[in-house]
């Protein structure tokens, strides 16, 4: 496990050599999905985001390019 969380420190900036614009961008992507996910509960809980609508699908569209970004 510890190599694991070395190689994702490494990957993200967080390890020497430091790359903070690395870490700039995974806290970007990070608040992205936080904000997305906030707004998806919101609709869902209004009973505004239902399964299958496009509506739906965009959320789910959003979320899939925010994981592959980050």
């Amino acid at each position: 496990m510890g190599r694991l969380r070395q190689s994702l420190l490494r990957h993200v900036g967080l390890i020497r050599p430091y790359r903070f614009e690395r870490t700039l961008i995974v806290l970007a992507a990070v608040a992205n999905f936080a904000f997305l996910a906030v707004g998806a509960a919101f609709l869902a809980a209004r009973d505004d985001l239902n399964g299958g609508t496009p509506r739906a699908w965009y959320f789910v569209y959003l979320i899939v390019l925010l994981e592959r970004r980050a």
